[in-house]
Protein backbone atom coordinates (compact mmCIF):
# COMPACT_ATOMS: atom_id res chain seq x y z
CA UNK A 1 0.00 0.00 0.00
CA UNK A 2 3.04 2.44 0.96
CA UNK A 3 4.80 1.62 -2.48
CA UNK A 4 1.27 2.52 -4.09
CA UNK A 5 0.80 5.75 -2.32
CA UNK A 6 4.57 7.15 -3.58
CA UNK A 7 3.69 5.82 -6.91
CA UNK A 8 0.76 7.91 -7.21
CA UNK A 9 2.19 10.93 -5.37
CA UNK A 10 4.72 10.90 -8.53
CA UNK A 11 2.64 10.64 -10.59
CA UNK A 12 0.84 13.92 -9.04
CA UNK A 13 4.12 15.68 -8.96
CA UNK A 14 4.62 15.09 -12.53
CA UNK A 15 1.08 16.11 -13.49
CA UNK A 16 1.73 19.11 -11.73
CA UNK A 17 4.77 20.18 -13.79
CA UNK A 18 2.75 19.88 -17.06
CA UNK A 19 0.93 22.89 -19.04
CA UNK A 20 -2.17 21.36 -18.82
CA UNK A 21 -1.76 21.45 -14.72
CA UNK A 22 -0.62 25.03 -14.48
CA UNK A 23 -3.51 25.55 -17.02
CA UNK A 24 -6.39 24.16 -15.04
CA UNK A 25 -4.54 25.80 -11.94
CA UNK A 26 -4.91 29.33 -13.41
CA UNK A 27 -8.35 29.22 -14.48
CA UNK A 28 -9.27 27.91 -11.55
CA UNK A 29 -7.63 30.72 -10.03
CA UNK A 30 -9.15 33.16 -11.92
CA UNK A 31 -13.19 31.36 -10.59
CA UNK A 32 -12.00 31.64 -6.91
CA UNK A 33 -10.24 35.33 -7.04
CA UNK A 34 -13.19 36.71 -8.60
CA UNK A 35 -16.30 34.59 -7.26
CA UNK A 36 -18.03 37.62 -6.18
CA UNK A 37 -18.19 38.49 -10.32
CA UNK A 38 -18.82 35.19 -11.15
CA UNK A 39 -21.74 35.21 -8.83
CA UNK A 40 -23.19 38.00 -10.44
CA UNK A 41 -22.61 36.84 -13.95
CA UNK A 42 -24.17 33.61 -13.20
CA UNK A 43 -27.32 35.92 -11.23
CA UNK A 44 -27.80 38.09 -14.13
CA UNK A 45 -27.58 35.24 -16.62
CA UNK A 46 -30.55 33.47 -14.96
CA UNK A 47 -32.28 36.54 -14.15
CA UNK A 48 -32.59 37.30 -17.95
CA UNK A 49 -33.23 33.58 -18.98
CA UNK A 50 -36.33 33.66 -16.53
CA UNK A 51 -37.66 36.86 -18.11
CA UNK A 52 -37.17 35.82 -21.79
CA UNK A 53 -38.69 32.41 -20.83
CA UNK A 54 -41.80 34.30 -18.94
CA UNK A 55 -42.63 36.16 -21.98
CA UNK A 56 -41.44 33.97 -24.90
CA UNK A 57 -44.73 33.08 -26.14
CA UNK A 58 -46.10 29.61 -25.28
CA UNK A 59 -45.80 26.60 -28.16
CA UNK A 60 -48.98 24.16 -28.37
CA UNK A 61 -48.58 21.05 -29.71
CA UNK A 62 -51.91 19.63 -32.11
CA UNK A 63 -51.96 16.58 -34.18
CA UNK A 64 -55.22 15.43 -36.47
CA UNK A 65 -55.57 11.99 -38.29
CA UNK A 66 -55.96 12.59 -42.08
CA UNK A 67 -57.11 9.93 -44.51
CA UNK A 68 -56.24 9.70 -48.58
CA UNK A 69 -58.22 8.14 -51.02
CA UNK A 70 -55.40 7.44 -53.62
CA UNK A 71 -51.71 8.55 -52.50
CA UNK A 72 -49.87 6.94 -50.71
CA UNK A 73 -48.39 8.30 -47.14
CA UNK A 74 -44.85 8.48 -48.04
CA UNK A 75 -46.04 11.36 -51.56
CA UNK A 76 -47.94 12.84 -48.40
CA UNK A 77 -45.19 12.96 -45.83
CA UNK A 78 -43.19 14.77 -49.10
CA UNK A 79 -46.15 17.22 -49.48
CA UNK A 80 -45.85 18.38 -46.14
CA UNK A 81 -42.04 18.42 -45.93
CA UNK A 82 -41.97 20.85 -48.61
CA UNK A 83 -44.70 22.91 -46.75
CA UNK A 84 -42.97 23.06 -43.52
CA UNK A 85 -39.62 24.20 -45.04
CA UNK A 86 -41.09 27.09 -46.74
CA UNK A 87 -42.82 27.64 -43.26
CA UNK A 88 -38.63 27.30 -41.89
CA UNK A 89 -37.80 29.60 -44.06
CA UNK A 90 -40.48 32.18 -43.70
CA UNK A 91 -41.07 32.04 -47.46
CA UNK A 92 -44.23 34.01 -47.85
CA UNK A 93 -44.20 34.90 -51.40
CA UNK A 94 -44.53 31.41 -52.04
CA UNK A 95 -46.38 30.06 -49.11
CA UNK A 96 -49.08 33.17 -50.20
CA UNK A 97 -49.07 31.26 -53.86
CA UNK A 98 -50.90 28.34 -51.99
CA UNK A 99 -53.75 30.55 -50.26
CA UNK A 100 -51.20 30.75 -46.61
CA UNK A 101 -51.53 33.98 -45.69
CA UNK A 102 -48.12 35.54 -43.85
CA UNK A 103 -50.50 36.00 -40.61
CA UNK A 104 -50.98 31.98 -40.43
CA UNK A 105 -47.78 31.29 -41.40
CA UNK A 106 -46.44 32.85 -39.13
CA UNK A 107 -48.37 31.36 -36.20
CA UNK A 108 -47.26 27.45 -37.26
CA UNK A 109 -44.33 26.63 -36.26
CA UNK A 110 -43.74 23.47 -37.17
CA UNK A 111 -44.92 20.33 -39.45
CA UNK A 112 -44.67 16.93 -39.68
CA UNK A 113 -46.19 13.25 -39.99
CA UNK A 114 -46.30 10.19 -38.88
CA UNK A 115 -47.85 7.01 -40.53
CA UNK A 116 -51.08 5.32 -39.23
CA UNK A 117 -49.97 1.62 -38.16
CA UNK A 118 -53.45 0.33 -38.40
CA UNK A 119 -55.19 2.30 -41.72
CA UNK A 120 -53.39 2.61 -45.35
CA UNK A 121 -52.59 5.81 -46.90
CA UNK A 122 -53.75 7.15 -43.45
CA UNK A 123 -51.79 9.56 -41.32
CA UNK A 124 -51.11 11.44 -37.83
CA UNK A 125 -50.44 15.41 -39.24
CA UNK A 126 -48.56 16.78 -36.25
CA UNK A 127 -47.98 21.22 -35.57
CA UNK A 128 -46.14 23.66 -32.87
CA UNK A 129 -48.21 26.42 -33.16
CA UNK A 130 -48.02 30.05 -30.92
CA UNK A 131 -51.97 30.57 -31.73
CA UNK A 132 -54.21 27.82 -30.56
CA UNK A 133 -57.25 30.41 -31.21
CA UNK A 134 -56.97 29.68 -34.94
CA UNK A 135 -57.05 26.30 -34.90
CA UNK A 136 -59.94 26.45 -37.53
CA UNK A 137 -58.23 28.14 -40.05
CA UNK A 138 -55.35 26.64 -40.06
CA UNK A 139 -57.19 23.05 -40.15
CA UNK A 140 -58.76 24.09 -43.19
CA UNK A 141 -55.49 25.50 -45.00
CA UNK A 142 -53.45 22.32 -44.30
CA UNK A 143 -56.26 20.18 -46.09
CA UNK A 144 -56.34 22.54 -48.77
CA UNK A 145 -53.19 22.52 -49.54
CA UNK A 146 -53.46 19.10 -49.73
CA UNK A 147 -55.68 18.63 -51.90
CA UNK A 148 -54.51 21.44 -54.27
CA UNK A 149 -50.98 19.92 -54.74
CA UNK A 150 -50.90 19.04 -58.63
CA UNK A 151 -50.98 15.44 -57.70
CA UNK A 152 -54.26 15.80 -55.72
CA UNK A 153 -55.71 17.44 -58.71
CA UNK A 154 -55.19 14.67 -61.09
CA UNK A 155 -56.17 12.11 -58.77
CA UNK A 156 -59.52 14.28 -58.05
CA UNK A 157 -59.83 14.73 -61.70
CA UNK A 158 -59.68 10.80 -62.59
CA UNK A 159 -62.07 10.21 -59.79
CA UNK A 160 -65.14 13.44 -61.01
CA UNK A 161 -64.42 11.76 -65.10
CA UNK A 162 -65.35 7.93 -63.37
CA UNK A 163 -68.71 9.39 -61.24
CA UNK A 164 -70.06 11.91 -64.08
CA UNK A 165 -69.56 8.76 -66.47
CA UNK A 166 -71.49 7.09 -64.08
CA UNK A 167 -74.23 9.59 -63.24
CA UNK A 168 -74.30 10.07 -67.64
CA UNK A 169 -75.19 6.82 -67.56
CA UNK A 170 -78.15 7.07 -65.05
CA UNK A 171 -79.23 9.93 -66.31
CA UNK A 172 -79.53 8.07 -69.83
CA UNK A 173 -81.53 5.26 -68.16
CA UNK A 174 -84.24 7.90 -66.57
CA UNK A 175 -84.42 9.64 -69.87
CA UNK A 176 -85.11 5.80 -71.29
CA UNK A 177 -87.38 4.77 -68.64
CA UNK A 178 -89.41 8.47 -68.86
CA UNK A 179 -89.34 7.35 -72.95
CA UNK A 180 -90.94 4.00 -72.34
CA UNK A 181 -93.56 5.45 -69.59
CA UNK A 182 -94.53 8.13 -71.98
CA UNK A 183 -95.32 5.72 -74.61
CA UNK A 184 -97.02 3.07 -72.54
CA UNK A 185 -99.25 6.12 -70.93
CA UNK A 186 -100.21 7.37 -75.10
CA UNK A 187 -101.44 3.89 -75.73
CA UNK A 188 -103.63 3.65 -72.37
CA UNK A 189 -105.02 6.66 -73.44
CA UNK A 190 -105.94 5.11 -77.44
CA UNK A 191 -107.02 1.47 -75.73
CA UNK A 192 -107.96 0.60 -72.09
CA UNK A 193 -107.27 -2.83 -73.07
CA UNK A 194 -103.65 -2.61 -73.96
CA UNK A 195 -101.81 -5.21 -71.82
CA UNK A 196 -99.44 -2.44 -70.72
CA UNK A 197 -101.65 -1.81 -67.20
CA UNK A 198 -98.91 -2.00 -64.95
CA UNK A 199 -95.65 -0.01 -64.90
CA UNK A 200 -94.64 -0.15 -61.23
CA UNK A 201 -91.25 -2.06 -62.25
CA UNK A 202 -90.61 1.09 -64.59
CA UNK A 203 -91.18 3.67 -61.75
CA UNK A 204 -89.23 1.28 -59.53
CA UNK A 205 -86.30 1.66 -61.28
CA UNK A 206 -86.85 5.55 -62.12
CA UNK A 207 -86.86 5.75 -58.30
CA UNK A 208 -83.38 4.31 -57.75
CA UNK A 209 -82.04 5.54 -60.79
CA UNK A 210 -82.71 9.02 -59.17
CA UNK A 211 -81.59 7.73 -55.63
CA UNK A 212 -77.82 6.95 -57.09
CA UNK A 213 -77.71 9.91 -58.69
CA UNK A 214 -78.50 12.19 -55.50
CA UNK A 215 -75.53 9.99 -53.95
CA UNK A 216 -73.43 10.19 -56.63
CA UNK A 217 -73.65 14.21 -56.28
CA UNK A 218 -72.72 14.11 -52.88
CA UNK A 219 -69.49 11.91 -53.10
CA UNK A 220 -68.53 14.37 -56.03
CA UNK A 221 -68.92 17.35 -53.75
CA UNK A 222 -66.62 15.44 -51.55
CA UNK A 223 -64.34 13.85 -54.39
CA UNK A 224 -60.89 15.72 -52.89
CA UNK A 225 -58.16 12.87 -52.10
CA UNK A 226 -57.57 14.08 -48.63
CA UNK A 227 -60.57 14.34 -45.77
CA UNK A 228 -59.74 14.91 -42.19
CA UNK A 229 -60.87 11.79 -39.75
CA UNK A 230 -60.42 14.48 -36.47
CA UNK A 231 -59.85 17.65 -36.34
CA UNK A 232 -56.69 19.20 -34.49
CA UNK A 233 -56.63 18.01 -30.73
CA UNK A 234 -53.84 18.94 -28.25
CA UNK A 235 -51.11 16.35 -28.15
CA UNK A 236 -49.49 17.86 -25.26
CA UNK A 237 -51.29 19.87 -22.29
CA UNK A 238 -50.38 22.21 -20.62
CA UNK A 239 -47.83 24.27 -23.60
CA UNK A 240 -44.52 22.56 -24.17
CA UNK A 241 -41.33 23.42 -21.67
CA UNK A 242 -39.97 26.63 -23.27
CA UNK A 243 -36.70 25.36 -23.53
CA UNK A 244 -35.13 26.08 -20.09
CA UNK A 245 -33.82 28.73 -20.83
CA UNK A 246 -32.85 30.62 -16.88
CA UNK A 247 -29.85 27.52 -17.32
CA UNK A 248 -29.19 28.11 -20.31
CA UNK A 249 -28.47 31.64 -20.14
CA UNK A 250 -26.88 31.18 -16.63
CA UNK A 251 -24.52 29.10 -18.59
CA UNK A 252 -23.48 31.45 -21.37
CA UNK A 253 -23.15 34.21 -18.35
CA UNK A 254 -21.05 32.08 -16.32
CA UNK A 255 -18.49 31.65 -19.65
CA UNK A 256 -18.74 34.96 -20.84
CA UNK A 257 -17.66 36.39 -17.41
CA UNK A 258 -15.25 34.13 -17.20
CA UNK A 259 -13.92 34.97 -20.46
CA UNK A 260 -14.41 38.66 -19.57
CA UNK A 261 -12.15 38.19 -16.09
CA UNK A 262 -9.32 35.68 -17.79
CA UNK A 263 -8.41 38.92 -19.96
CA UNK A 264 -8.74 41.48 -17.88
CA UNK A 265 -7.79 40.06 -14.60
CA UNK A 266 -4.66 37.80 -15.16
Amino acid sequence: MKNEEIDLADIYDVFKKTSTFKFLEKNLSVIINNKIWIALFLLCGLTLGYFYQQNKPAIYKYEMIVDSKGIDNHVSQQMIATLNLLIQERNHTDLQKKNITKELSDQIQKITTTPSKTKKNTFILKIQTNNNSNLASIEDILINYLNETRLSVEVREDALQQLRAVKAELISKIEMIDSAQFKINELLKTNANTPFNNTSDLITERTSAKIKIVKLNREILKVNNYSPLTGLTPSTFPPSSNGNYPLKFGLLAFILGFLILRVFKK
